[in-house]
């Protein structure tokens, strides 16, 4: 068996440039890679793709550690390799670069739903906008898990609007780890869900270079390429690497002809993402490393809030209505980070990381119809209720458009340090950690609305601009102080893992005027917000092979500033507990099962996550979560000593996620809206199931994954019909279809540099509402095919 460690860690830097200037030497950064290729400077070096910084024996890894002269500490990775899954004291799941890339995955939903307790809600059929839940929270903008990038908090602003619009993109990664109930001492502000932590590539030790391209349905595109090395000399150890990443499609969807416009099916996106990493091993006598890393992302999708009405969807569930040919995103963002750690002596580490990432988006969309006797509807109310409104939306009838330019900056930054210390107290060992963080980010609304007027033909005759900042102008700002503590105590076979989070929040909004003086401040407030989170963990070892695992964890989300100053909206709060069994023989096999039950008290759902209402955060009541995650994994092909390996898994999660009592919602729009006691969550299905399996023999590797994931309803009211509580029609009210997916791909190796890759996503095509969020049924991909070739230098 091959062992593979990482102890590479990537922090921020403090220097904030203007953005400007990154946005000209970033885009140009993909070329110039190009060049270096194309001149030769990287030697066409025939090695094996490391899939992390370092890859051992059992033997090795075992002299390894016994001849080590400090301990590692790695505060980048929250797992650290799929061997450190069996002795972690929670459920967690480490995705490696192959299980990634072997269905030539570049959503990061499809990666998710291979693991147990991860549900998504699907939104534009590519993982642009992840929508992601662990074990029963509400799915909206991902905002009730922590996000992170090599263990750096990476949505925009997660204090002040935890709404991701921004995630980091899956093709690019080595690897993710998934954290649940175990997460909430480490790891902040939103716990109450879990952890994400995608994995950035690493600097190899060795000179080493990789390209892969991919071609594909609807013109889709891949390019990625990255090359490092790590050297010696006279003042220590150097590293660096350089990687690009360039994704891009036409979209599977069609826009509806007007007569002033022809249609179009170019409802895609591109992405563009740069990164450079730096490392320096001084040759002193203290242990002791520097880490710096810079990226650079750029994004535009013609991607829309709009769905369909359900009687149009099954004639062409992949149809865009012309009222939405002017919906475009553009998002761009750098991240940075600086990190110095050492080791004193062999019992004591410390890591010190400082960070800062901006990030703009505008998303230009429409959110409105009106008629020509000024009625308004909201995009879900005019998919429902039909006629003249949604004429005008089809640009049959005369009326107008509303738009608005959803426009935002954001801003995060901070310095974390952490500190690990070992030592014996007789029979007892202990491994202390512990941390402080002082991080701010705030985020600045600054929107104007665009309203356009149409004939009974779809033709636009005229367009008005509203006043700058009338469409939204506000700021909101946190500044929070974060401590930690836990102590590892190993006691024969046991390991007891007791730990303590303390969080202090300060917050801030200011809104600014709307209606023509946008420097005008119109109110403003402050609040302050602490809270603790304490924990139990364990890990008892029956066997070598097999083990017991569990816990009980107090979690929390916090509300965004301008929500609990202004608003009154309080802190979301959970108690977890889980118990579980892992085993692993030598013949590959290998199970985990985990029981779990969340209790959530007043549930916060927040603002910007699309069609849930009026926009305002509002914690709506108490939910119940429990069930049960299964994974197994095996070889029959290793187990049978056949002449071909079948890696084999299956996951398989039940779950039920319901009210504790009445909805407290007085929005009617909201998805949590008319919920009783009892009704099942918006977007939790009950039963999921994942199967995946392989032949590899040689130089070719087949594999199949099959996803079945059941149906669900899209609000708390638990209605069929598309009705809000109040009565009114709204598209977003319903049901979520059941879907079964299935994706082929094979690979075959050429040469020791070269392989070839072909792949088919939703093999049999299976069409369904993937949701009704953020306005209407919306469908999931079609079908596509794709292929491409991988070197490796």
């Amino acid at each position: 068996m091959i062992l593979h460690l990482n102890f590479t860690a990537e922090m921020m830097s403090t220097s904030s440039l203007k953005q400007k200037t990154f946005n000209k030497k970033f885009r140009k950064l993909g070329g110039v890679l190009t060049a270096l290729f194309l001149v030769g400077v990287i030697q066409s070096e025939a090695k094996e793709k490391l899939v992390l910084n370092q890859t051992y024996t059992e033997e090795e890894l075992e002299l390894e550690l016994n001849n080590s002269e400090t301990i590692q500490m790695d505060t980048f990775t929250v797992i650290g390799s799929k061997n450190n899954v069996d002795y972690l004291p929670g459920s967690g799941r480490f995705i490696d670069n192959a299980e990634i890339t072997n269905q030539v995955y570049t959503d990061i939903n499809r990666v998710l739903l291979s693991t147990p307790g991860v549900y998504v809600r699907q939104e534009d059929g590519y993982g642009l906008f992840a929508n992601i839940s662990l074990r029963g929270v509400d799915t909206g903008r991902s905002a009730k898990v922590t996000l992170m990038e090599d263990g750096i908090l990476t949505a925009p602003a997660p204090y002040s609007a935890p709404s991701a619009y921004y995630t980091p993109t899956i093709g690019r990664m080595r690897g993710l780890e998934v954290l649940k109930g175990s997460s909430q001492i480490k790891y902040g502000p939103h716990t109450t869900g879990g952890v994400v932590n995608y994995l950035s590539t690493s600097i190899p030790n060795e000179k080493e270079g990789h390209l892969r391209t991919a071609y594909g349905s609807n013109n889709e595109t891949l390019v990625h390429f990255d090359y490092g090395k790590s050297f010696n000399s006279d003042s220590g150890k150097f590293g660096y690497l350089i990687e690009n990443y360039d994704e891009r499609s036409d979209g599977f969807k069609q826009i509806e002809a007007a007569t002033d416009y022809a249609g179009s099916d170019q409802t895609g996106y591109q992405k563009n993402e740069s990164m450079l990493k730096l490392f320096w091993e001084p040759n002193t006598d203290l242990e002791q490393r520097l880490d710096f890393k810079i990226g650079y992302s750029d994004f535009d999708a013609d991607e829309t809030y709009l769905g369909l009405a359900d009687a149009d969807f099954p004639g062409d569930p992949f149809n865009r209505y012309a009222a939405s040919r002017f919906d475009n995103i553009a998002t761009h963002g750098t991240r940075t980070s600086l990190r110095y750690s050492f080791s004193p002596n062999k019992d004591l580490s410390i890591e010190t990381t400082a960070y800062y990432q901006n990030f703009h988006r505008n998303w230009f969309k429409l959110r409105r119809i009106q008629t020509e006797t000024g009625t308004k509807y909201g995009l879900g109310s005019a998919l429902a209720t039909g006629g003249l409104p949604l004429d005008i939306i089809k640009g049959t009838s005369p009326g107008q458009l509303d738009y608005r330019n959803n426009n935002r900056d954001y801003y995060l930054g901070g310095v974390q340090s952490n500190i690990l210390y070992t030592f014996n107290a007789g029979e007892v060992e202990h491994e202390i950690e512990g941390g402080i963080r002082y991080h701010e980010d705030r985020v600045r609304r600054f929107q104007q609305d665009v309203s356009y007027t149409q004939d009974d033909t779809g033709a636009i005759t005229g367009s008005t601009n509203g006043p700058l900042g009338g469409g939204g102008n506000r700021r909101q700002a946190a500044k929070s102080l974060s401590l930690y503590a836990q102590d590892t105590i190993s006691i024969g076979n046991l390991r007891l893992i007791p730990g303590i989070r303390f969080e202090s929040i300060k917050n801030e909004y200011t809104d600014f005027n709307t209606t023509g003086q946008p420097e005008l401040i119109t109110g403003s407030g402050s609040s302050t917000l602490d809270y603790v989170t304490p924990g139990m963990g364990f890990h008892y070892s029956l066997s070598p092979q097999t083990g017991l695992f569990g816990g009980i964890y107090r979690g929390a989300s916090v509300p965004g500033p301008r929500a609990h100053a202004k608003s009154d909206v309080g802190l979301e709060e959970s108690i977890g507990y889980e118990f579980g069994l892992r085993h692993r023989n030598d013949n590959g096999f290998h199970i985990e099962t985990t029981l779990f039950k969340t209790d959530f008290s007043d549930l916060i759902v927040v603002d910007n996550i699309g069609g849930s209402g009026t926009g305002n955060t509002e914690n709506v009541g108490d939910v119940n979560a429990y069930g049960l995650e299964l994974l197994i994994g095996m070889d029959p092909g290793v187990s049978n000593q056949w002449a071909f390996k079948t890696p084999t898994s299956i996951a398989f999660t039940y779950t039920s996620s319901t009210l504790d009592g009445d909805s407290n919602s007085t929005d009617a729009e909201s998805i949590f809206s008319g919920g009783k006691d009892g009704a099942s969550v918006p977007y939790i299905p009950e039963y999921q199931v994942h199967f995946s399996t392989g032949i590899e023999t040689g130089d070719l590797g087949i594999y199949l994954d099959a996803t079945y994931v059941d149906s669900t309803y899209s609000t708390a009211s638990n209605t069929t019909a598309q009705v809000n509580p109040d009565g009114d029609p709204d598209a977003r009210f319903g049901l979520i279809d059941s879907y079964f997916l299935v994706d082929l791909t094979a690979h075959y190796r050429i040469n020791e540099t070269v392989t070839a890759f072909v792949g088919a996503h939703n093999l049999f095509d299976d069409t369904y509402i993937a949701s009704r969020h953020p306005a209407g049924p919306r469908p999931g991909k079609s079908r596509s095919f794709s292929g491409g070739i991988e070197l490796n230098f």
